[in-house]
């Protein structure tokens, strides 16, 4: 922080557009690392007015949902989510699925936090879409876990399985040892919820077997 303070004090502080929104971007970013969010916003905001008149819409599109990330982080979930509609927006106009993703994935959280859980569904299930198209099975894993735990909450044992099958069968390939850890036991839960004791004993000793193999004591 130190040092964009410097740079930002000088006498001669002078960059190009381009990178001034960069500059501001990056420094809003910092700042909201350090839990400084009024001062994060507005470096976003500095950087969302000098990308008003440019043509950099995927670096706009970026600004408006590190903005809505920061409300979040401040608890103004209303603003946040009024980011997050209008970043979502500028992703979907220049067809950046990446960026779409990342934001239903915080709209996602959102809801979640607000205890809105069909809604935060709504949006995981539409980033589901979006990651078979470009092919992201690591996100897919991770968003599909996300499902199946919201689905444990609403009572909803059997999609909450299929969700959590899907990405321990991902993890598996992937060899991502801890999420696929953690995805046992949740089916190991789902199971017992369901009274299927023997597929929740299956499921519960895969996860022993890679907590001792590989000392996730966290897990234990």
């Amino acid at each position: 922080l130190a040092e964009f303070r410097d740079l930002e004090n000088q006498k001669e502080f002078s960059l190009v557009v381009d990178e001034s929104e960069d500059f501001y971007h990056l420094f809003a970013l910092a700042l909201q690392g350090v839990g400084n969010y009024k001062e994060a916003c507005s470096k976003a905001n500095k950087a969302l007015n000098l990308l008003r008149s440019s043509t950099r819409f995927d670096k706009f599109a970026r600004v408006q949902y590190a903005l809505g990330t920061i409300y979040f982080d401040m608890g103004e979930l209303k603003k946040a989510e009024q980011e997050l509609r209008d970043a979502i927006a500028s992703f979907r106009r220049i067809a950046d699925k990446k960026g779409i993703i990342d934001v239903l994935n915080e709209l996602a959280h959102l809801h979640f936090v607000s205890s809105d859980y069909f809604k935060a569904i709504e949006y995981l299930n539409e980033c589901v879409i979006c990651c078979d198209q470009i092919k992201d099975q690591k996100t897919k894993a991770k968003v599909s876990a996300n499902l199946g735990r919201i689905h444990i909450l609403i009572g909803n044992w059997e999609l909450a399985e299929s969700n959590l099958l899907t990405a321990t069968k991902i993890h598996k390939e992937y060899d991502n040892k801890i999420s696929l850890c953690n995805g046992l036991l949740s089916l190991g839960y789902v199971s017992t919820l369901r009274r299927k004791f023997k597929d929740a004993t299956s499921f519960y000793e895969k996860a022993l077997k890679l907590i001792y193999e590989n000392n996730y004591m966290r897990e234990m």
